[in-house]
């Protein structure tokens, strides 16, 4: 309300780890905590009854919890479908498919349960919206340079994009990114050029076919204040 009274109309629900465990079951107890829809009802049912809003769109949610917990999972998702605007995007940390550096790493979830999660946001926000997009997509974000990582790495990484396609799955963005020393020091990459090459096999045969998917010849894409 008071951002909206000093004239902010844009806005996204960024910063969390993951939107999808707002005040779940288990946090800090479990690395799987179980999803609250009750709780996102009220976040969202008090967002949608206010006025002047144009964009509201979310950022993060973790696989691993959406793949845990599909039931909940689902419940939450529709509500963010029929609260934000088309074209909203739920990124995930996938990190990487290869199951090696996901155990040295302690990432939050497999290549499977990433999967997983992607179907189901497919599933509940792939239809299009006001905008011309659809309501609800998930992004990716794929991290290099972690331990354990070797040239299979990419190759992995590089067949699971390939099944989303072959499922004919729809992403709204992918994200590549290199590992910073925030916490630890990370030993120099020396796959450089295996690195280079997943980015240009992503840019040039994933992207380009993926954004032909979602955003079609001929498709009308519509400022929201136009068509609400």
């Amino acid at each position: 309300k008071a951002l909206l009274k000093a004239g902010c109309v844009n806005f996204r629900l960024g910063g969390q780890s993951c939107i999808i465990s707002y005040k779940a079951d288990g946090i800090g107890e479990t690395i799987a905590p179980r999803p609250n829809p009750e709780a996102l009802k009220q976040l969202f049912g008090g967002i949608s009854k206010l006025s002047g809003i144009e964009v509201l769109h979310t950022d993060n949610g973790d696989p691993g919890i959406i793949a845990g917990h599909p039931a909940e999972a689902e419940k939450i998702l529709r509500m963010i479908a029929n609260t934000c605007t088309s074209g909203n995007l739920l990124s995930l940390g996938i990190e990487s498919a290869d199951p090696v550096v996901t155990e040295r790493n302690n990432l939050n979830s497999n290549s499977e349960e990433a999967l997983a999660a992607v179907r189901l946001i497919n599933k509940v926000g792939r239809e299009r919206g006001s905008t011309g997009l659809p309501i609800l997509l998930p992004g990716l974000n794929f991290l290099t340079g972690l331990e354990g990582e070797t040239r299979q790495t990419f190759e992995l990484n590089s067949q699971f994009l390939k099944q989303i396609l072959k499922e004919n799955l729809l992403l709204r963005r992918i994200n590549i990114r290199q590992v910073a020393p925030a916490r630890r020091v990370f030993a120099p990459s020396k796959l450089k050029k295996h690195f280079i090459n997943f980015k240009k096999f992503v840019r040039e045969e994933i992207d380009t076919i993926m954004l032909a998917k979602v955003v079609p010849t001929g498709t009308i894409l519509q400022d929201r204040k136009s068509v609400v």
